[in-house]
């Protein structure tokens, strides 16, 4: 008899999910790529100076612009000021042959990077996505607006003006005194910018719905959430069960997510009620699990001798470790989200949990494939209402549904190239918000704007914890 293959993460793609957010937030790459093409360079062409003071003078001198460059994102059209300083900074030096093939080692290894290792091995072999993704890869990543790897406009001038600036201080091509100006200059240009960008950026507090207590309140709460959902295309797709649902519950319309739009940061607010600066999650990079250092809402059913559940892909196991059930998503891409509703049946079945969240991981992984303003990216939202559909169907026959209640989200949008959400580009800040079930009003549709926080809120309210 065939042995049943297990739908939870090995140990190895656990691990591996936590090498990939090294490389692949932007942060971290740029980090982690500056410094080793650097260094594999001054290997391969001048092995000596790795022994010479003049390389620790240099890479000191580098350091605070690593660090700057490290610590601060520039979204969007703040990228047009680093080309501008590139462009600036190759007119004012005399580039040597050695910078040159420096940062011709950094532009192959990002192609392969995103082309090889993301666009073909990633998609092709894992996710089982067709051959000519690799094709779509170049215009995606040259219209990426999130902060990942993929965004071409911000990583390849931060890695090349970092180069040129190593090598001009290693070759003396310019005095010390210079270079510090030239750092000065760079820190008063990014703080001015980032501190006029940022102002303009409303990331939520707190929660902003506030319900009163509920005399009769439901024993479950069902969320799922549709992870990557761009809510106007939500809009154009052919979603009976969810417009039922609609129809049947509260519609939120202008449902905010939070800054940065990254699926963990999402997730870590979303089920404390609490924004970034509190959970300390500020990006996708989380290298060991660890309990968050607020109270979640996981904490909160515990208390009360109640149950509650996640299901989600291996990088969300780091900050909620002991209620997540992880899920291998070494799979194909179409099957992925019907495996995890095969799971979420499962867990409801045998293990009964007053609250179930489950993470649907087919439209993220559909955007980043093939960019979300796509038939196939639509197409994936259908597939999980039919899906969703499916579930309910599983509940009335469990007799779960009446006394329960559904919320239907995703944790961000997308936007433009590689399915890129992280700075608010248009698609990202907007989410579907649908609830559906015991006390929720019928037919009525919030137009006034909130935030994803609430869902804490939301669920302590609907079962009275």
């Amino acid at each position: 008899m065939k042995k049943k293959q297990s739908t939870e993460s090995p140990w190895y793609e656990i691990h591996g999910a936590r090498i990939w957010n090294i490389v692949n937030e932007g942060k971290s790459f740029y980090l982690t790529a500056s410094i080793a093409t650097i260094l594999l360079s001054l290997l391969l062409t001048n092995p000596q100076a790795l022994t010479t003071s003049s390389l620790l003078y240099a890479l000191a001198l580098t350091a605070p612009l690593i660090y700057l460059f490290t610590r601060y994102d520039y979204p969007l059209n703040l990228r047009y000021p680093l080309w501008a300083l590139t462009f600036l900074e190759i007119i004012i030096l005399k580039v040597s042959i050695a910078a040159l093939i420096t940062c011709a080692i950094f532009i192959s290894y990002y192609l392969f990077f995103t082309l090889i290792i993301w666009g073909t091995v990633y998609y092709r072999f894992i996710l089982k996505e067709p051959w000519t993704t690799p094709l779509r890869f170049p215009l995606l990543v040259l219209e990426n607006s999130d902060s990942t790897s993929g965004n071409f406009l911000e990583q390849i001038p931060k890695n090349i003006f970092t180069i040129l600036f190593f090598y001009s201080i290693l070759e003396t091509k310019i005095t010390p005194q210079a270079g510090i100006t030239t750092l000065l200059i760079i820190f008063a240009i990014t703080i001015i910018i980032h501190r006029h960008f940022f102002k303009k950026i409303d990331s939520a507090k707190e929660p902003s719905v506030k319900l009163s207590k509920t005399k009769n309140p439901a024993k479950r709460a069902y969320v799922i959430v549709i992870d990557g959902c761009n809510l106007d295309q939500f809009k154009k797709a052919k979603t009976p069960v969810m417009d039922s649902l609609a129809k049947e519950g509260t519609v939120y319309k202008k449902m905010k997510t939070i800054y940065p739009a990254r699926t963990v940061v999402c997730f870590s607010s979303m089920l404390t009620g609490l924004p970034k600066e509190k959970t300390g999650i500020k990006s996708n990079l989380v290298l060991k699990p660890h309990r968050l250092p607020v109270t979640t809402i996981f904490d909160r059913l515990k208390e009360q001798g109640k149950k509650g559940k996640l299901i989600a892909i291996a990088h969300l196991l780091d900050v909620f470790p002991e209620n997540t059930y992880s899920v291998c998503s070494l799979m194909p891409n179409s099957t992925a989200d019907t495996t995890i509703m095969n799971i979420a049946k499962d867990i409801t079945k045998k293990e009964d949990p007053n609250l179930l969240v489950t993470q649907l991981i087919s439209v993220d992984q559909t955007g980043h494939a093939r960019g979300c303003f796509t038939k196939d990216y639509i197409r994936t939202i259908e597939n999980v209402d039919s899906l969703i559909g499916d579930f309910i169907n599983h509940l009335k026959k469990e007799k779960k549904l009446k006394d329960s209640i559904i919320l239907i989200m995703a944790d961000h949008g997308q936007s433009k190239g590689i399915g890129g959400h992280g700075h608010w580009d248009k698609g990202e800040k907007y989410v579907p918000f649908i609830l559906y079930g015991k006390n929720i009003q019928k037919g009525k549709t919030i137009t006034k704007e909130h935030n994803i926080l609430s869902v804490t809120p939301i669920i302590r309210n609907a079962l009275q914890i």
